[in-house]
């Protein structure tokens, strides 16, 4: 309600506070959270009923036994008859494990990020066409460029002569087609220079 209490809890909200509805309703989240996060709710709350603005966003949540979990919510404002907001009304989706798998997934990024800016290596990937995806910085360098994002969207047909080219195309297809590896092939290669 307009004064931040509890007036309906589903069986779902129950289970992840922890608590029964009769536990619930007519509490604050005061009774109900640490205080840090019982404010951070009671400020979203009084901005949703004042700008009358729904607020929707993914944010830490403690769960019942102190567990850190990220939940989407969705805060829209309670009107009754007459068109004045009463208070507010709450959705919750727990997305910890989609939160924990953009996590993990950011910090392999970063990790590729960082193995593809520094090692001497000339490393690539390419797209079913072979066309170019990424590259290290060295491969980059090695092909005349300044910056790795130059490489994306070209093939070995923008930078080596066709002939050269072509070898490089047909290893590509023969190893998208049977799914092979090419390993230990010796290759004459001629660089930009």
């Amino acid at each position: 309600d307009i004064n931040g209490r509890f007036t309906f809890a589903n069986r779902k909200s129950c289970q992840s506070m922890g608590r029964t509805k009769e536990e619930i309703i007519g509490k604050t989240d005061f009774d109900l959270f640490p205080p840090e996060l019982a404010a951070k709710y009671h400020r979203d709350d009084l901005r949703v009923m004042t700008t009358r603005e729904n607020l929707d966003t993914v944010e830490a949540h403690q769960g019942p036994h102190g567990e850190r979990l990220f939940v989407h919510v969705i805060k829209t404002p309670l009107y009754d008859a007459s068109g004045n907001v009463v208070g507010v009304q709450g959705i919750f989706y727990d997305v910890t494990q989609r939160k924990r798998i953009e996590e993990d997934l950011a910090y392999e990024r970063d990790l590729l990020r960082a193995l593809l800016d520094y090692i001497p290596d000339r490393i690539y990937f390419k797209d079913v066409n072979c066309r170019f995806m990424r590259c290290s910085k060295s491969m980059a360098v090695w092909l005349g460029l300044s910056d790795a994002k130059e490489v994306i969207g070209k093939t070995d047909f923008d930078f080596h002569p066709a002939e050269q080219a072509q070898e490089y195309y047909n290893d590509e297809q023969r190893i998208l087609l049977r799914g092979e590896p090419l390993i230990s092939k010796l290759e004459r290669q001629i660089d930009p220079e």
